[in-house]
């Protein structure tokens, strides 16, 4: 992993991707390096609201990428007001690479993500990442939203999934109509899981998204068995 440090980049675009998100593409600091799945803090000088002027973002893009892409839902605060209304050619300052939500050692063992909304950040990094690398590895992702419109990289995904016999991506739509969406729909439960995972034996459960979705996700995991040791999580509150 990256050693932490407080960098200055520059905006290269920022474009909305889905709705009421945004993708920031930064240019990459000569020597920042990152391992997929981490985080970095951004500071917006200036920026004036109830939690200051500094984020976490989770970085989307991969590390052999030669830009650094977070992506964000657009909130009423300051801090992401200002953020989608910066322009090419901006400085911002961040700090990092932070956390510890990465892939496993063990390529044996099957990768399972449990993504709600705009979580899809790290692990999209992720996925990136094992695509580049052409890795063995499995993986399946999980991915809820309410409607196919709210839900980021989704084009991305399926056509990984599509593209990649050892990544399968089972997109879900809580609140979608009949007619916008032919996948899978309702939350993400047991039998949702099991159906795509028979044995899920030896796999490693990565969930990330809004705080309420991480601890039902938790609780669908216990009551199907699965070891804690086999769980790993990360929450993302107040985007």
């Amino acid at each position: 992993m990256g050693v932490s440090k407080t960098y200055t980049s520059t905006i290269v675009s920022v474009k909305e991707i889905a709705d009421q998100t945004i993708s920031v593409i930064l240019t990459k600091p000569e020597g920042f390096e990152f391992t997929a799945g981490q985080f970095i803090e951004v500071t917006l000088p200036g920026v004036t609201d109830d939690r200051g002027n500094v984020r976490p973002f989770s970085i989307a893009s991969a590390p052999n990428d030669n830009h650094i892409e977070i992506a964000t839902r657009v909130r009423e605060s300051g801090f992401k007001q200002t953020l989608e209304s910066l322009k090419g050619g901006a400085q911002v300052e961040f700090e990092g690479p932070f956390g510890n939500f990465v892939l496993h050692a063990d390529g044996t063992k099957p990768a399972v993500f449990l993504v709600g909304g705009i979580g899809i950040t790290p692990v999209i990094s992720v996925l990136r990442d094992e695509v580049f690398k052409q890795s063995s590895r499995s993986h399946t992702l999980f991915y809820s939203n309410r409607t196919p419109g709210d839900a980021t990289f989704l084009d991305e995904l399926i056509k990984m999934g599509e593209s990649f016999e050892n990544i399968t991506v089972v997109p879900t739509m809580t609140q979608a109509e009949s007619s916008d969406w032919n996948g899978e729909t309702g939350y993400i439960i047991a039998d949702m899981i099991l159906k795509y995972i028979p044995d899920t034996s030896n796999h490693v459960f990565y969930i990330v998204g809004p705080s309420a979705f991480v601890d039902a996700m938790i609780d669908v995991l216990k009551d199907m068995g699965v070891d804690d040791l086999y769980i790993k999580n990360e929450a993302f509150s107040g985007y």
